[in-house]
Parts: C-alpha cells; structure tokens; sequence
C-alpha cells in the first residue's frame, strides 16, 4: 500500500510486519530514501524486506522468429542500479543479501 509518491507515512503502527514484500514501487517514489526509512518503522526487527524494481533494460519480444531486442525502459523516474540500491537500503539499516 502506497499512500503518496513521497514515500509519506504508511497507516500501520510501528513494527507491524514480519515482512514487506515491495513490487516494481521504490523506483517510482520521488523521495526513495524516505520510503525505505517509512519499510524500516513497520517491520519488526530482523525480519524480511523483498523488494523488486525493474531491469534498466527490458527485453521486448519481436515477431515470431525474431530475436529479442533490447531497449531502454522509459517512464522510471528514480531507477537504481545494483550498488545504488544497495547504498539507499544499507543507509537505513537493512543487510542486503
């Protein structure tokens, strides 16, 4: 559940969950950091944060017989690479496996 692109509090008490599973969501928030501190207060110590976000680069499926063709994925407004996602979780404390 998200409740503003901000990354604005979220309306469950503090360490509510045993795991937050986000899916193609981070990217799109206009404050990332604040997001993830936002995960940090709902999930109970040690527990789980799953989290996808979107290949820089898609593959698009052409006609039958086509191979693939690479592109660059349009409409993200804060893609992170690897090691930059990395860096915004391990500031607010999670251990990145």
């Amino acid at each position: 559940m998200i409740t503003s692109r901000e990354g604005g509090p979220l309306p469950f008490d503090t360490e509510s969950f045993d795991l937050v599973i986000s899916s193609e969501v981070l990217e799109h928030l206009l404050e990332m950091g604040k997001g993830v501190r936002e995960v940090t207060r709902v999930l109970k110590p040690g527990e789980l944060f799953v989290l996808t976000t979107p290949n820089q680069r898609q593959l698009v499926a052409g006609e039958p017989g086509n191979s693939a063709q690479a592109t660059a994925y349009k409409g993200i407004e804060h893609f992170l690479g690897v090691a930059e996602l990395r860096e915004v979780l391990e500031a607010v404390g999670f251990v990145v496996e």
